[in-house]
């Protein structure tokens, strides 16, 4: 499935206004019903899902401008989505219902992020390598 970096700029946006939400959430109806030990936990899983989407958000744009192969810009986008579900969404999870297997499927989430990066870094080193890569008209050679 390829999916058009329009649609991924957008559901990178669905990840960061739920990001805001479950902040939100977790400062307001949380704040009495986890201790700190677990509030923290939820409070990083935000975090992560913020941040990771606004890579996605970087990777389109990133690809639109022509400073990460399209390649590249894509298996992060997916690579971050996954990530996202799986990291911030086990940590949701976890701490909401203190099952801690769920625990234990964050780090997938972590691996995915990593994935993410490196791909991006790996994929724009060998298609400069190989010479794909294609300067704008505007760049000197």
């Amino acid at each position: 499935m390829n999916i058009s970096f329009q649609k991924w700029f957008a559901i990178g946006c669905l990840f960061l206004g739920f990001s805001v939400l479950f902040g939100a959430f977790g400062a307001h109806a949380l704040k009495n019903t986890l201790n700190v030990h677990y509030m923290k936990i939820y409070e990083k899983a935000v975090f992560y899902q913020f941040a990771h989407g606004l890579g996605l958000l970087c990777m389109c744009l990133g690809a639109r401008m022509r400073l990460v192969p399209e390649r590249a810009a894509r298996l992060s986008c997916a690579l971050f989505s996954i990530g996202i579900f799986l990291f911030s969404g086990s940590l949701y999870l976890y701490t909401l219902s203190d099952v801690s297997f769920f625990a234990y499927i964050t780090p997938l989430g972590g691996l995915c992020f990593l994935a993410a990066w490196f791909s991006v870094v790996a994929l724009s080193f060998n298609e400069t390598l190989r010479g794909e890569s294609r300067p704008s008209r505007n760049e000197p050679d």
